[in-house]
């Protein structure tokens, strides 16, 4: 499958070739390249479909006039829902199996009838406007599980029941957890306060999963992610694994509503190689830098590693200001690490053995390592800041 489009189109929408459209909890319904359009269920067997195999199918739409419509090139229609001239506002793969298109007051016009059918998988994604109340989770099929918790806190477990990540809010009078139609994961008290926020508004960001390996992570269009909580892989909450002093954060990066320990700013001259990842065994030596659309991540003199935006302020750093560090390394266990002299690590990102191949200065901001499946395993989660 190519690319997910979210759970629902809205007028002039469409579903080209292997495009498709997914319910939170595994039912998919997609435009195959072989000119059907099937709905799955969370097992992955079909459950309804177009019955147009083999028909030469260009694109699925969601018409203005509230048709929904399977083109051939030209324009040729193979076939339809019929329903237009019924004031239809959007089509919706829901939780309960059904296909559904809805006009306005929540009046539905058309359905596939497969409430009930199949075999829903666990709840592993959110998509605009989804909510976690108290108790509820998001879960992969593995176990990992992102819960939000009755005493305020959200926490995401790994299958052993341990705890890898939180927003440390407990003890906050927590209401719900939204995804946001703009992108931004927020965590409201009563009242609509926000009292926790990935801050990935604007940033595009169209569906959260809770992934097999551990992470769960906000992606845009195209399968970009844009936040994450840089979990995966993760047994435990992350252990010395590296040798010396755990970083500050899970993630890397300075404390939740924090600004990063600076130190001095970077006034070094041009570094010595310009460029925006690192591979296996690649490093940075101080007044070395990583760019990418203007932003820079530079190993400063002072011994701290600090992510710089277009107007030359900080969003990100290891706070590791005051340390004799000597080389930030992507190691070839996928450790992303910064060493002090006589090698002795100071900051690491917690991603040996998790398949971790490279780190990259993305041009949005976001300092990224991918495994070899181009997934993130971390971040820094500073996109558009």
């Amino acid at each position: 499958m190519a690319a997910a489009k979210g759970n629902r189109l809205r007028h002039n929408q469409k579903l080209l070739h292997n495009e498709f459209l997914r319910s939170e909890n595994g039912y998919v319904f997609i435009h195959q390249a072989d000119g059907n359009v099937v709905l799955y269920d969370g097992n992955r067997q079909a459950i309804w479909s177009s019955n147009t195999a083999g028909q030469p199918s260009h694109e699925l739409v969601m018409q203005a006039d509230g048709n929904f419509v399977l083109y051939a090139h030209g324009n040729r229609p193979l076939w339809a829902t019929n329903t237009d001239r019924s004031g239809s506002e959007f089509v919706v793969v829901q939780n309960d199996g059904n296909v559904v298109i809805y006009a306005p007051g929540g009046r539905p016009t058309f359905s596939t009838q497969t409430n009930g059918r199949g075999q829903p998988g666990p709840r592993d994604h959110l998509f605009g406007d989804s909510r976690l109340r108290h108790n509820e989770e998001v879960r992969s099929r593995a176990g990992h599980r992102f819960v939000h918790q009755s005493d305020g806190n959200v926490v995401l477990y790994n299958p052993a029941g341990q705890p890898t990540w939180s927003t440390n809010t407990n003890g906050q009078p927590s209401h719900e957890l939204i995804f946001q139609d703009d992108g931004n994961l927020v965590l409201y008290a009563q009242g609509n306060r926000p009292i926790w926020a990935s801050n990935s508004n604007n940033s595009g960001a169209q569906f959260a999963v809770m992934q097999e390996d551990g992470n769960f992570v906000l992606y845009a269009p195209g399968n970009r992610p844009v936040w994450a909580t840089n979990t995966a892989g993760h047994a435990a909450p992350p252990p010395q694994q590296y040798g010396g002093v755990p970083p500050q954060q899970q993630y890397g990066g300075a404390p939740p509503q924090q600004q990063p320990q600076l130190g001095a700013m970077y006034m070094g001259g041009a570094p010595q190689q310009a460029q925006d990842r690192l591979h296996h065994h690649h490093k940075l030596h101080p007044d070395q830098r990583l760019t990418a659309g203007g932003y820079s991540l530079v190993h400063q003199r002072d011994g701290n590693v600090v992510l710089y935006n277009r107007s030359n302020a900080p969003v990100w750093a290891t706070n590791t200001n005051g340390q004799p560090t000597q080389e930030f390394v992507m190691q070839a266990d996928g450790n992303l690490v910064l060493y002090a002299q006589g090698g002795r690590p100071v900051w690491a990102s917690n991603t040996c053995n998790v398949g971790a191949q490279f780190v990259v200065m993305q041009s949005d901001g976001n300092l990224v390592i991918y495994n070899h499946s181009n997934q993130p395993v971390w971040a820094s989660n500073t996109q558009n800041k």
